[in-house]
Formats: C-alpha cells, sequence, structure tokens
C-alpha cells in the first residue's frame, strides 16, 4: 500500500523524484515564505468560515487577529529569501483576508471547513493506492447539489481578467472530490471551485471553476486517467526527476544537491 497526500498528487507528476523523497523517505526542507503565507491565509479564513459555519460567527478582526499571529510564529523553519519577512507581507496577508471575507465568504453556504479525511483506499493496476488529506471546504450548490471550494495563493493565482487560475490544479481538485465524499457521505454534482488569492500589493482575489476534475484522475472507458499511471510509477519503483520543472533549485527540492537529473 502506498499513503499519498492529496497536496501531494501535482508534485508526483511534476517531479517523480521530488516528491518520492519528500513523501516516502520523508524528507524535508524548510517552508517557502510563500508556502507560510498561504498556510496563514488558510488559518485565518478556516477560522472565520468554521465560526460561521457553527452558528457562532466572529468578527473579520478577530479572525485576522489569528492569522497574523500564524505568520509571526511558524510552526517550523520558514525560508523567507523569496518574501523578505512576515512583517513585510503581513499587509498583504490582511488585505487579502479582508476581502475574502467580506466578499467572498457571505456569498457560500459551506456544509464543512477543513474537512479530514484519514484514509479513502483504491485498489488500481494491483497496488493499493490510500489517499489522505483535507479537503478545504465543501459547499452546498442549489437545492441538493454539493461541490468543493479550493483556496489558492500566490503571486500568479489570479490571471490578467480577473480571474483564478484553475490551470494544473484539476488532479488535486479530482483527489480533494473524491475525499469530500468520503467525509460527507454524498456524491459531488457541481464544479470543483478554486479561489485565488494573488499575494502581490495588489492583493487581488479572484474565482474559477474546474468541470469534470475527476475524469483527469478516475479516467475513462476511451483512456486511462492519472491514478493507472501513478499506479504504474509506484509498481515498478520508478520515479524520474524532471529537471526543467519551475521548482527544480534547493529551495523546493531536499534531493536537488545530489540530483544525477540535473
Amino acid at each position: 500500500m502506498i499513503t499519498v497526500r492529496a497536496s501531494s498528487w501535482s508534485d508526483l507528476f511534476d517531479c517523480p523524484a521530488r516528491w518520492y523523497a519528500r513523501n516516502i523517505e520523508g524528507r524535508r526542507i524548510p517552508l517557502s515564505g510563500a508556502a507560510h503565507l498561504g498556510s496563514s491565509l488558510h488559518i485565518g479564513t478556516g477560522v472565520f468560515d468554521d465560526a460561521r459555519l457553527r452558528g457562532d460567527p466572529i468578527g473579520v478582526d478577530d479572525a485576522a487577529g489569528v492569522l497574523v499571529d500564524a505568520l509571526h510564529n511558524p510552526v517550523g523553519e520558514v525560508n523567507w529569501e523569496d518574501l523578505g519577512n512576515a512583517r513585510k507581507v503581513e499587509p498583504i496577508a490582511l488585505s487579502l483576508h479582508g476581502r475574502y471575507c467580506r466578499e467572498i465568504a457571505p456569498h457560500r453556504e459551506y456544509i464543512a471547513v477543513e474537512a479530514l479525511c484519514e484514509a479513502l483506499d483504491i485498489r488500481c493496476e494491483g497496488i493499493t493506492v490510500r489517499l489522505t488529506g483535507t479537503t478545504d471546504r465543501i459547499r452546498r450548490s442549489g437545492a441538493d447539489g454539493y461541490g468543493i471550494t479550493d483556496l489558492k495563493s500566490g503571486a500568479r493565482a489570479v490571471d490578467g481578467e480577473g480571474r483564478a487560475v484553475t490551470k494544473g490544479h484539476g488532479l488535486q481538485l479530482a483527489v480533494y472530490e473524491l475525499l469530500a465524499e468520503q467525509v460527507i457521505g454524498k456524491k459531488i454534482t457541481t464544479a470543483a471551485e478554486v479561489i485565488g488569492m494573488q499575494t502581490t500589493k495588489q492583493a487581488r482575489i479572484g474565482t474559477g471553476r474546474v468541470e469534470a476534475a475527476r475524469e483527469t484522475l478516475i479516467g475513462t472507458e476511451e483512456r486511462p486517467g492519472m491514478l493507472e499511471h501513478a499506479a504504474g510509477m509506484m509498481r515498478a519503483g520508478m520515479f524520474h526527476g524532471n529537471p526543467r520543472s519551475n521548482l527544480c533549485s534547493e529551495r523546493y527540492c531536499p534531493v536537488y544537491g545530489e540530483c544525477h537529473y540535473r
């Protein structure tokens, strides 16, 4: 059995060698400033949405206090080389947090926030792949429909038209849909939603949708899904490197210095 975190699927196909080092061998490097900023935004917005879901809402400023605390007090080591320091990005974080809480959250009916699925086993190509992870949000859509909402942050999370960038997220969203169904015991029937948070001084927020995300993962009768490709890779134990990956750097890869694929 191979356990795969939902958030790592994109990494598996971007650079299998990096994925193997991080997820199978457990090799770690400090979080980048951008990754920590994203985690802090998840914490602040999660507290705000969870309080609303429980029927005991809190103010935007109260939730912002949780965000600031998380930003300045990371659990592990953070490499701020990319963004400077926590104080420098705090205004951007607060602006994005405020916009999300005032402009996005009130128009969503969430039924679960940071929904944890500890194990979903899928048998494929003679190997059992155990999916684990947390789905950012599960929302009600219409009278009896359900869909997932995923928060993405980064300097290019919003395009020039003001929409969330969805390209490249389909595989991960497909896993989140499967996990969401496991958690709530209901079918996910509507398009996956991405809420993009642009972590630049403009602090823009946009939304986008991805239809039929799970076909990418599960496949169809005409073509295999990425799950089948992943199972074959794992069964064979073949995890090649990808020196053309945008994350091929010592900042993001724990085996960069010893990688013979570069």
